[in-house]
């Protein structure tokens, strides 16, 4: 290689310099450049996370106010089940009377409900079917309430006297009290001395 000229050398080492300056520059723009795409990147990955998360705790706050709404329309049908549907002893029901009443010795009484209403007659022969597993004397259903000033609501013990209770009365006071119908008792001077009807009426349409 032959012999440079010193004008090119100059040249050539002004160029390098350059060169070097300006890689210099570049790498620090690349570098510069490079934190900030990777913190711009970290920050929008931040806010889809965040929003995620905002969704995610939107869906979970949609999920507890339907679950909310579904758990108050069932209890909302339950109460107006109850308020308007038919009595019915449940098996739990049934198995609490037959366990209070077979403590008592076996008895007579008979059972009327309202003759006009299908719902009464249809609790009326629930009761009747468990006092005959008991072997108890009942008659009924009879269903003629309906000349009855005023025919009893709900469940009734009928006797005499209030002061003059029989057992029996007492013991189906407490039977049907602590199984959870509503029960009371209620007196009719033209009943015989000694004797316990259990009178179904109408039920009460519950506010």
């Amino acid at each position: 290689m032959g012999s440079l000229s010193d004008s090119f050398v100059k040249a050539l080492n002004v160029w390098l310099q350059w060169t070097t300056v300006i890689g210099t520059t570049v790498g620090l723009i690349a570098a510069v450049g490079l934190i900030f795409v990777r913190g711009e990147l970290g920050r929008r990955q931040e806010r889809r996370s965040a929003e995620a998360d905002n969704a995610v705790t939107d869906a979970h706050g949609k999920i507890a106010r339907l679950q909310n709404e579904a758990t108050t329309a069932q209890r909302a049908l339950q109460e107006l089940q109850e308020r308007t549907g038919w009595r019915h002893i449940t098996e739990q029901q049934k198995e609490q009377l037959l366990t209070r009443l077979r403590a008592a010795p076996k008895a007579k009484t008979s059972v009327w409900c309202v003759a006009s209403d299908p719902e009464a007659h249809s609790f009326a022969k629930e009761i009747i079917a468990i006092l005959q597993e008991l072997s108890w004397d009942v008659e009924g259903p009879v269903m003629s309430l309906g000349g009855w000033q005023g025919a009893p609501r709900e469940l009734c013990i009928l006797v005499r006297d209030r002061n003059r209770t029989p057992e029996l009365a007492n013991i189906l006071l407490g039977a049907f009290t602590d199984t959870g119908f509503p029960v009371v008792r209620c007196t009719n001077p033209d009943t015989a001395e000694g004797e316990t009807k259990i009178l179904v009426g109408n039920r009460l349409q519950r506010q």
